[in-house]
């Protein structure tokens, strides 16, 4: 009777884990980590519990452990199988001039000197049949650096709709943004402030921390010192200088920054 019980639960937790990888599309980096600590972990307490006859602690904490990482594979499995893409994505409006829709911030704004780059997700319920409802992607101001925007801010888009770079080289910036979901690319739009909050509260807290973080390590570390670690470590490339982000394009290791930066996202 327990072995079936448990195989219900093994196979509803991998079924919610796929439901929710089809719903908020997760990292892959973030699945497969949650996957190997989880089970890493599930073995560690097993193996403290096999010395135990009854039920303890140890032995529920491995079932938990192991449910946990068949939720997290059921979420990357979703991130690995490709999905069939609706007629209204985003990246199938590249052939018009001009397209307007709502959508929702969804990360932290990167922030430079000289550009404001946004991560987008298109709302589901558009105001016209002929706008995108599905989606993701970028929104780069070069005119206007810091334009105040916030995680879960909804704003009204226009603006011509492109497919993102492909450079050709050993990173490619189409690969890694498709990676998270990311198929378009939308520079200087025109955006308006909508009324509501479309973030969810989790990450809003989340995002608050590592605001705080960031503060902490900018002033109690030396430039430049502070501004990689910031990349590395928080996925915040907004004060690493030009040299430095040339030095790392010449020596092929600019993914460093953009796994952590995936990561952080």
């Amino acid at each position: 009777m327990s072995k079936s019980i448990g195989a219900v639960q093994a196979a509803s937790m991998l079924l919610i884990g796929i439901f929710i990888g089809q719903k908020f599309s997760p990292s892959l980096l973030l699945c497969f980590a949650l996957f190997i600590i989880s089970t890493a972990g599930g073995i560690f307490f097993y193996l403290r519990g096999r010395k135990y006859k009854l039920d303890q602690p140890p032995k529920k904490m491995s079932r938990l452990l192991f449910c946990l990482s068949l939720l997290a594979f059921g979420m990357g499995r979703t991130a690995i199988v490709p999905r069939e893409r609706p007629a209204g994505s985003i990246e199938n409006f590249t052939q018009k001039e001009q397209v307007t829709f709502t959508g929702t911030v969804i990360a932290p704004p990167t922030v430079t000197a000289s550009r404001t780059t946004l991560r987008i997700e298109v709302e589901h319920k558009q105001d016209s049949e002929e706008s995108p409802d599905y989606g993701k992607l970028l929104l780069v101001f070069y005119y206007r650096p810091d334009a105040g925007f916030r995680y879960g801010d909804r704003l009204r888009i226009s603006g011509t709709v492109t497919l993102p770079p492909d450079t050709g080289s050993s990173f490619s910036y189409r690969t890694y943004l498709e990676r998270d979901g990311i198929t378009a690319v939308i520079n200087n739009p025109h955006t308006e402030f909508l009324p509501g909050s479309g973030g969810d509260p989790v990450l809003s807290g989340i995002y608050r921390l590592r605001s705080a973080l960031l503060e902490r390590i900018y002033r109690l570390f030396p430039k430049p010192e502070n501004a990689l670690m910031a990349g590395i470590l928080l996925g915040d490339e907004s004060k690493i200088t030009s040299d430095i982000d040339h030095a790392f394009q010449q020596t092929g290791t600019a993914h460093i920054i953009a796994d952590y930066l995936s990561f952080c996202l």
